[in-house]
């Protein structure tokens, strides 16, 4: 049975329990076995007694292949309603009614005696009822490709088939290093008046902040040594749209809409803006940027007063020339309003065409070769098809303009940091650095992004804190409590390190500090976004997501890919069937497939997958659980 997930669908097939056991043939008959296909993302997964999450709709019907089923054998149907007027469900199995009864308000579980069963293909369906505002909600029903299905999805619904032997037992994740997950993950940050939200097009998360990688990061990182770098930020996807749609809203792609090119984010009160919601607080707002999504036609300019895209106008867009338009704005603001300015330059984006000082130490004396800086954007496209092919000498060349384009961007913050210093307001200013997504230069094969989600192009910087010196007007407060009293006042990971110095790879600049915050534990940068949200106590987006005290990171990239990564391991699920699970902490490289030796791991992280299709990348515009 085909059922949608949220633009994705799935097939279920559940085996039934058997009581059964001691030769091997019984031993195979216990086999609990699945096949779950997302939108063509086809595989293969176990159920057990925790159960994995699909969402159904108002009748749905599942066919599951079971070995025999004895008497007194029971199946365990848990769910979660995301629509509150549903009141009753009716499950069937093989069309016979095996349960009816009211739904609680939040979720229920059940176990359910099944009729004894010969192996084969059986059919399980569930049936939701409710009042007027139950129809109202779900709309009229349809039929598509034969089956019976309604515009949304309203509920999630987890099979587990339990032989009353088999004791049940939670996915074993300690292994994972999963940290707790903190209610606001900038509790050792202060408010400032003003907020510079300073993202990066294209900026590697192991390009900033790195002593012993050859490029140089001293501006970011004497912001990061006067606040709070979190180490394992992982964004949404991995091409700017869904992303900047991401760090607008703190929603996931298939919550804020935009997960295809031509998406725009919905004008709804449902899904504020950061820019909407400072401007209500107060602060003048303004965009100053370079990446060409952000604009109206895309719906990603609400909340904005003043709004500049020299990309888009057609004039030059430096880094450089992005400071000259904010400092201009500033300096014309008349009155003395805080402010929230947005700045996204996209200098390490193609085309990668730095200014020649700053590439050329990355590869001194004459260039001989098929590449052109300013013609990269169009040539990245030709390498990845292999119409141009490139030499040892070339992919170096390549390499350093990246390089050189990142430092380049660091210069340029940095002289926006002076003139701001310059003018009485970065003392009054929180600075918060990150990137859409990173970029790829041959360690899976292909360069550029939005193709894959592996960590070259998801796991991106993430900074939050201030330009001027340790305890003048940083916005840190005491970066050296023992993690003891942190998870106390439950204000940190569990994982946290403190006190930890941020090596500044260069040079973090006069006066900058020694220190700062290292939050060493994956975190999406959807939380991080509300988190800073949460620090100047606006609304954040109605979540969804996983009750569980830890929190997994998602990425998907349009329907072919889609990744979960929680604490330190990491599966990935292709379009088609094909899957890959890592451990980041031996394998940041994500070469070793450990899919065929992890099976526990991989059925826990299947299992977050599927809950989170069903629980928080869904429309915002929806009410959720209420």
């Amino acid at each position: 049975m085909w059922v949608a997930l949220r633009g994705f669908v799935c097939w279920l097939s559940v085996a039934g329990a058997v009581a059964d056991a001691g030769a091997d043939a019984g031993a195979e008959k216990t086999r609990r076995t699945a096949r779950a296909a997302l939108g063509g993302f086809h595989t293969g997964w176990s159920l057990g007694a925790s159960g994995d999450w699909v969402a159904v709709r108002r009748q749905a019907e599942l066919f599951v292949e079971t070995g025999s089923i004895a008497k007194g054998e029971k199946l365990v149907l848990e769910w979660r309603r995301l629509v509150s007027s549903v009141a009753r469900v009716t499950v069937f199995w093989n069309r016979a009614v095996v349960f009816t009864g009211a739904l609680p308000r939040e979720s229920a579980r059940v176990e359910i005696a099944l009729p004894e069963t010969k192996a084969g293909r059986q059919e399980i369906g569930f049936d939701f009822s409710g009042g007027r505002k139950f129809r109202a909600v779900m709309g009229a029903t349809r039929r598509q490709r034969g089956k019976l299905v309604t515009g949304q999805p309203f509920a999630a619904v987890s099979l587990a088939s339990v032989p009353s032997e088999v004791p049940s037992a939670a996915p074993p994740l300690a292994e994972c290093a999963v940290p707790a997950s903190p209610v606001n993950p900038f509790a050792g940050i202060t408010a400032l008046p003003n907020v510079l939200f300073y993202v990066v097009d294209t900026l590697r998360a192991d390009h900033v902040g790195r002593a012993l990688h050859r490029v140089k990061t001293p501006n970011f990182d004497r912001i990061a040594a006067n606040g709070v770098r979190f180490e394992r930020a992982v964004a949404t996807s991995s091409w700017s749209k869904p992303t900047i749609a991401t760090l607008l809203t703190g929603l996931y792609p298939g919550a804020h809409g935009c997960n295809a090119h031509d998406d725009k984010l919905p004008a709804t009160k449902a899904m504020p803006t950061m820019a909407e919601q400072f401007r209500a607080a107060g602060h003048a707002t303004a965009a100053v940027v370079a990446n060409g999504y952000i604009a109206a036609q895309h719906g990603f300019v609400r909340g904005f007063d003043f709004v500049r895209n020299p990309l888009r106008e057609g004039r030059p867009y430096r880094a450089e020339r992005l400071n000259d338009i904010a400092l201009k704005w500033l300096r014309a603001k008349a009155d003395r309003k805080p402010f929230f300015l947005h700045m996204q330059p996209v200098d390490p984006h193609v085309p990668y065409n730095p200014p020649r000082r700053f590439w050329s130490r990355f590869f001194p004396g004459r260039y001989v070769g098929p590449l052109v800086p300013a013609k990269t954007g169009d040539q990245l496209d030709l390498i990845k098809t292999r119409a141009l092919r490139l030499g040892e000498r070339d992919r170096a060349f390549l390499h350093a303009l990246y390089d050189g384009a990142v430092e380049y961007t660091d210069f340029a913050f940095g002289e926006l940091m002076k003139a701001l210093d310059a003018m009485g307001l970065a003392k009054e200013t929180l600075v918060v650095i990150t990137a859409d997504h990173g970029e790829e230069f041959w360690e899976h094969g292909s360069v550029g992004h939005a193709h894959t989600v592996y960590e070259e192009l998801v796991r991106v910087p993430f900074i939050v804190g201030t330009w001027g010196t340790s305890g003048s007007g940083s916005g840190r407060r005491d970066q050296r409590k023992d993690a003891e009293t942190q998870r106390e006042e439950g204000s940190g990971f569990a994982t946290l390190r403190l006190g930890v110095e941020i090596p500044c790879g260069g040079g973090c600049g006069s006066g900058s500090g020694g220190g700062g915050q290292i939050v060493d534990a994956t975190v999406s940068t959807v939380d991080l976004v509300n988190g800073l949200r949460d620090l100047y106590k606006m609304k954040t987006p109605n979540s969804l997501s996983t009750p569980q005290a830890s929190r997994p990171a998602f990425s998907i990239v349009l329907d072919r890919v889609v990744s979960v990564t929680w604490g330190r391991c990491k599966y990935v699920l292709w379009r088609g069937g094909a899957e890959e699970l890592f451990r980041l902490d031996g394998d940041s490289g994500e070469s070793r497939n450990l899919i065929r030796t992890e099976p526990a791991v991989l059925r826990a992280l299947r299992g977050r997958l599927a809950e989170w299709f069903a629980f928080e990348n869904r429309p915002a515009t929806t009410k959720g659980r209420d």
